[in-house]
């Protein structure tokens, strides 16, 4: 399992301090906004994170929040505990990421029929669109369902996956 990257914050969400985890995750951290770092994303692409998070949590006496998304195309979950006049913010890989929104249908119809075996050129022709555009609807439904891979993707829909569009 991949090590927790943890960040300590001032209280306007920049970064004081980060650990090794964090660093290779994650680039050079200190100095940098929280949010620019971690980007945390809803399954339909909208920030989680916000310049205005660290300034709420540092109001906070004991405040905690958590969140699931994607960072940099990974399903993470984000929890931010206050900390003093700042902020502690722990991300991790998350197993099994809460999908706030469903795929589209044609997200889901391409997915599958890629569950089935089909390439994307295939599924091209079979439903009238470009490739490129059946690569787009791909990338989006792996964003969504927090995976690296078609076949990692195909098996969250409940199917046997397969690795012919790669």
């Amino acid at each position: 399992m991949e090590p927790v990257a943890i960040l300590h914050t001032d209280e306007t969400g920049h970064v004081t301090n980060a650990n090794t985890a964090a660093k290779r995750r994650m680039g050079a951290t200190s100095g940098r906004r929280c949010t620019d770092l971690i980007a945390l994303r809803d399954a339909s692409g909208r920030a989680i994170c916000t310049e205005r998070c660290a300034a709420t949590l540092a109001t906070q006496a004991e405040g905690c929040r958590e969140s699931h998304g994607t960072s940099r195309g990974a399903a993470v979950r984000v929890q931010c505990v206050s900390m003093g006049r700042g902020a502690t913010i722990l991300l991790q890989a998350d197993p099994l990421p809460e999908v706030s929104l469903p795929l589209s249908p044609r997200e889901f119809e391409v997915l599958a029929l890629v569950a089935e075996g089909l390439t994307a050129r295939r599924i091209a022709k079979r439903l009238g669109i470009k490739e490129s555009t059946v690569r787009t609807h791909l990338d989006h439904a792996k964003e969504k369902l927090g995976a690296r891979t078609l076949p990692e993707a195909a098996s969250r829909l409940g199917r046997q996956p397969s690795v012919a569009a790669s």
